[in-house]
């Protein structure tokens, strides 16, 4: 505690002083020594990045504004900032909820120090493009409780419609949000299941802070249950699809990840194999489809079948239109 109360009265010495302060003067005001005011200044250098250089002239130690810019007690340099405008500009385009007015003080901040150092806000902006396709953004008053509960660890009680028209009203414990493929994904705990559930965002019609704490579910049990099998469906794999993908198919799947777990080979024929662990196939069916004839399932049979399936599906309706 008293290094922390050093660290602050070193800053406070620092933000107060047009010109660099003198070596006595910070061991006289600190009562410390040489050795534990080198210590202090290696803390804020190199743990929290403050732009701590030393004068010759005034031997002394100041706050070098060439280097960072300060925004509400903290130091950022120029590509730092930069970072900054970039997050809300995804931000602004994937959930415009997520910005609050504190947010958008921070960024009005941001863009007035960006211009001081000559870099147009609005230029950088137009030079990152974010394009949601299929997006779908969620109504403020769902989506801001929603964060509150999750970071709040408050539970939640949720009038729900999953994607295939079931209703439902049950109290949940978030665990957190989760964006994945143009939609959020809540992962809870529901206490009507007992057990890890993912709703889809989208699909809660009205949510109500419980006046309850969240049941907590350890990092390890989320990752082992939620991240483990493929896509959003829940689960420890049971399965291992190996496909083979040809033609142009085969350069867009060259390197990209469907799963941190996959194994994937390329083949001197230029044709690319993966495998990739599952739990439930519905998701990995609709990858699949997407690729149509430069794809195969190679195996296991039931997801072979599966998707044979799906496609004589698609044929009888384009085969009922022409008829």
């Amino acid at each position: 505690m008293e290094s922390l109360h050093r660290l602050f009265a070193l800053d406070r010495l620092f933000r107060s002083r047009r010109h660099p302060v003198p070596l006595a003067t910070l061991l006289a005001n600190l009562e410390c020594s040489l050795s534990t005011f080198k210590r202090l200044i290696k803390i804020l250098r190199e743990q929290y990045h403050y732009p701590i250089s030393y004068s010759k002239e005034y031997q002394g130690y100041y706050y070098d504004s060439t280097k960072a810019v300060p925004i509400s007690g903290l130091w950022f340099s120029t590509y730092e900032l930069q970072a900054l405008l970039i997050i809300r500009h995804m931000l602004q385009r994937l959930q415009p909820s997520l910005l609050s007015d504190y947010f958008n003080s921070l960024a009005e901040h941001v863009d007035k120090l960006l211009a001081s150092t000559g870099k147009a806000p609005a230029h950088i902006a137009k030079r990152i493009n974010i394009i949601p396709i299929a997006h779908q953004s969620i109504a403020s008053d769902i989506f801001l409780p929603l964060c509150r509960a999750v970071l709040e660890c408050i539970a939640v009680t949720i009038r729900y419609q999953d994607i295939e028209g079931h209703h439902s009203e049950r109290t949940v414990s978030p665990q957190r949000v989760v964006y994945y493929r143009n939609n959020w994904y809540l992962d809870a705990w529901c206490h009507v299941k007992q057990d890890l559930r993912t709703f889809w965002v989208a699909g809660i019609q009205v949510l109500e802070i419980a006046e309850q704490n969240a049941q907590h579910v350890e990092e390890e049990t989320l990752v082992r249950r939620l991240e483990s099998s493929y896509g959003i469906f829940s689960g420890v794999p049971s399965h291992t699809a190996h496909l083979r993908f040809t033609g142009r198919a085969a350069m867009r799947v060259r390197g990209s990840e469907w799963h941190p777990s996959q194994e994937q080979q390329h083949n001197p024929d230029g044709s690319v194999e993966l495998w990739v662990p599952y739990s439930d196939h519905r998701e990995l069916v609709l990858d699949i489809l997407r690729y149509g004839a430069e794809v195969q399932v190679l195996s296991p049979a039931t997801l072979k079948k599966e998707v044979i399936a799906q496609f004589k599906k698609a044929l009888a309706v384009y085969e009922a239109v022409l008829a």
